[in-house]
C-alpha cells in the first residue's frame, strides 16, 4: 500500500523523488519480505513476527498523527507528505536495524 500510495504521489509531482527511487523501494520491499517469508518457515518464526509487527508500527503513529494534526488545525486536511515519508523510511530502517542485529548475533555464534 505504501508503494502504491507513493507512486500516485510521484505521478502526481508531490514529492520529490523519481520513479528510479521507486524501483529501488520496490526491489528493497521485495528483498524485505522475501527474507520475512524465509524465517517464517524455519525456526526464527516468532522474530520474523515481531519484526512485521514493529515495521506497521510507524502506520499507527502517521494515522494518530494525522488525526491529531487534523484536530489541531481544526481543519480536515492532509497532514504534510513529508509525514508520510517518515513512516515509510522507519518502516525500512526497522527492517533493515532488525536484519543486522539478527546478522550480528549470528555471525557472533559462528566464532
Amino acid at each position: 500500500m505504501m508503494l502504491a500510495v507513493s507512486a500516485h504521489l510521484i505521478n502526481k509531482g508531490m514529492i520529490p523523488y523519481s520513479m528510479a527511487e521507486w524501483r529501488f523501494a520496490l526491489l528493497l520491499s521485495l528483498l524485505i519480505l522475501s527474507i520475512l517469508a524465509f524465517h517464517l518457515s524455519n525456526q526464527y518464526r516468532d522474530e520474523a513476527i515481531i519484526v512485521a509487527l514493529y515495521s506497521a508500527v510507524p502506520w499507527f503513529i502517521w494515522c494518530a498523527g494525522t488525526l491529531l494534526y487534523t484536530y489541531l488545525q481544526w481543519d480536515i486536511t492532509a497532514p504534510p507528505i513529508d509525514y508520510f515519508l517518515y513512516a515509510a523510511y522507519v518502516t525500512y530502517g526497522i527492517s533493515i536495524l532488525a536484519g543486522g542485529f539478527y546478522l550480528a548475533v549470528n555471525l557472533s555464534s559462528y566464532k
